[in-house]
């Protein structure tokens, strides 16, 4: 396992990473494509345990998550969100696997908290894993 390079997750034979230094990882599956996971969530994230954890892979993007009226990303067993100045972790299935969350980029009200430290995508996106993807 690398960074700056595509590997496969150690507990997840499905899930594949590209880990960027001091910002976040990229995961993939066959199933959701490739979200990048950075900034505060990445931190929730891994100490939730990384894809091996509860939450397993992500399966949105960053955005605005109106089931909890808070900025977030979904993964397939839940989400991690911001509120209340803390990023917080929702375990579950909200139904984010199955299309039910098919809202994309919703506006977010103007009262929305704003996490300090949102994750941001950098430039350089890697192609979707070829070799060596399950």
């Amino acid at each position: 396992m690398a960074d700056n390079a595509w590997s496969t997750s150690t507990c997840r034979g499905d899930v594949m990473w590209w880990g960027v230094p001091g910002q976040g990882t990229y995961y993939w599956t066959a199933r959701f494509g490739t979200y990048w996971v950075g900034g505060g969530v990445y931190q929730r994230y891994a100490a939730a345990g990384f894809e091996c954890g509860a939450l397993g892979p992500p399966v949105k993007p960053y955005q605005w998550l109106s089931e909890f009226g808070a900025y977030g990303q979904w993964f397939s067993g839940g989400a991690i969100y911001y509120s209340a100045g803390a990023w917080r972790v929702a375990l579950g299935n909200y139904g984010q696997t199955a299309g039910r969350l098919a809202q994309m980029d919703e506006p977010s009200p103007e009262w929305a908290e704003t996490p300090p430290d949102a994750p941001t995508e950098p430039e350089f996106i890697p192609d979707p894993p070829t070799e060596g993807a399950p």
